[in-house]
């Protein structure tokens, strides 16, 4: 009989109301307060690296009105290798429509084709933005196509972004 009167004595306890409201509503803020920073994270990730390729596409661009001659017929490298440092970028690759490359970081890459497929919509003379990895590190890539004066394809710009530069812009 004693027993099962300690046992009964020993029963917990419900929380108050008061308790319970405020442990609901802190546990709902904190959840709401998640999610709108991983929203907000992912957009402001999405925002900054967009913003990123178009500054790469607009140099791309550039480069590539710059390069209305065929590429074997001008001093491609020096001028890629100018815009690079200039802009910092992991790599500018000019290429011909067969892929080969008339401009590499690393001259010894220059006679040899480019790496990836993300190049094969450029080609088609299609702007590209692409995530892969080359010879020298995992990019953002982009890919614009290079024309002559009579609006004929003749090569693609490549250039890259490495994606830890592209995080830490982030």
């Amino acid at each position: 009989m004693r027993h099962s009167l300690q046992r009964t004595a020993i029963r917990k306890r419900p929380m108050k109301l008061g308790t319970t409201v405020i442990l609901m509503v802190s546990a709902v803020l904190f959840s709401v307060l998640l999610v709108v920073h991983l929203i907000y994270f992912s957009q402001i990730s999405n925002m900054t690296r967009d913003a990123l390729a178009s500054k790469a596409l607009a140099v791309a661009r550039t480069l590539a009105n710059s390069l209305m001659k065929k590429p074997e017929e001008s001093g491609i490298q020096a001028i890629a290798q100018a815009v690079n440092k200039s802009n910092d970028f992991l790599f500018i690759v000019v290429t011909d429509m067969h892929s080969i490359r008339y401009s590499d970081p690393e001259a010894q890459r220059i006679g040899q084709p480019f790496k990836g497929d993300d190049i094969l919509l450029a080609l088609q003379g299609k702007e590209n933005v692409a995530i892969n990895r080359g010879f020298l590190a995992k990019a953002l890539r982009v890919f614009t196509p290079i024309y002559d004066e009579h609006h004929q394809q003749i090569g693609v710009v490549a250039i890259g972004l490495e994606l830890s530069r592209v995080a830490e812009q982030i």
